[in-house]
């Protein structure tokens, strides 16, 4: 069943479009390295792979160094991420900040 595009989740489709574009014209390089390093945290159990890959990616677009993901805090990323999301949807339902 395709999504109705006709409501306010065609924005989000739209964007999910524009990821995939981006990663479609990526994968068409030719070559691809690969680099393990061993400073890069390693998540402790099997549940927080997307935590541990949004955080990765807060800390690369931030330039800030991705070994200073903490493990241990993956429960405060999971807390951080609901509230950031949640403001998101807040404001854009309302027109509005949150913390107005």
């Amino acid at each position: 069943m395709k999504p109705d595009r006709t409501t306010r989740s065609a924005r989000i489709h739209t964007e999910v479009g524009q990821i995939q574009h981006y990663l479609e014209k990526e994968c068409k390089r030719e070559t691809w390295t690969c680099i393990y390093d061993s400073k890069i945290p390693q998540q402790n159990d099997i549940n927080s792979c997307g935590v541990f890959s949004i955080k990765f990616i807060e800390h690369m677009v931030r330039k800030i160094p991705v070994c200073q993901v903490n493990p241990a805090f993956a429960t405060r990323y999971r807390c951080e991420l609901t509230v950031h999301l949640f403001k998101k949807q807040f404001i854009e339902l309302n027109g509005i900040s949150s913390e107005e």
